[in-house]
């Protein structure tokens, strides 16, 4: 993915509450990887991205109220930002994270948080083209989004490979 800092980045494409990238972000930033590897000789794109979600945010939401749900975002995004300092860290709904570029796995431990924490990890490995770069963009943020998902429900493991 393009390399950027967070101040870099337009301000449409950040969570105010967390600092983290958002949805847009994310859709950016992966199609303009998809693209990156089209142009690269052999056109393969790999990724992986844990997918993270507050469980029972609501409930905890509607017991504690606003300032201490933003409170649990806002520590649970610098938790990953410490975690994952080369990554990038989108916050994709209410309570769930996208943390793409991930060197290895280092689970974020919810101990204080009177939240728990799921997760899931998407891999991908994809070969693309430039002219169908908007059908693999799709094609993986469909991935993503099962992720995210599968971490609300119960966690899992997601691979994401060619189609063909």
């Amino acid at each position: 993915m393009p390399d950027m800092s967070v101040k870099d980045v337009p301000d449409n494409e950040i969570d105010a509450l967390t600092g983290c990238r958002s949805n847009y972000g994310l859709v950016l930033d992966l199609t303009l990887a998809i693209l990156d590897a089209g142009r690269a000789k052999g056109g393969l794109y790999r990724a992986s991205f844990l997918c993270i979600d507050i469980d029972n945010f609501q409930q905890f939401l509607d017991y504690n109220g606003y300032a201490a749900s933003d409170g649990v975002l806002m520590e649970i995004a610098h938790r990953l930002h410490s975690a994952y300092p080369r990554a990038k860290i989108y916050r994709h709904g209410g309570d769930e994270f996208v943390v793409a570029g991930l060197d290895s796995l280092y689970p974020i431990v919810s101990e204080g948080l009177d939240v728990s924490l799921k997760y899931s990890v998407v891999d991908v490995e994809l070969r693309v083209s430039g002219e169908r770069h908007h059908r693999d963009t799709s094609w993986v943020l469909l991935h993503i989004h099962e992720g995210v998902v599968k971490s609300t429900l119960e966690g899992s493991y997601i691979a994401c490979r060619d189609r063909d």
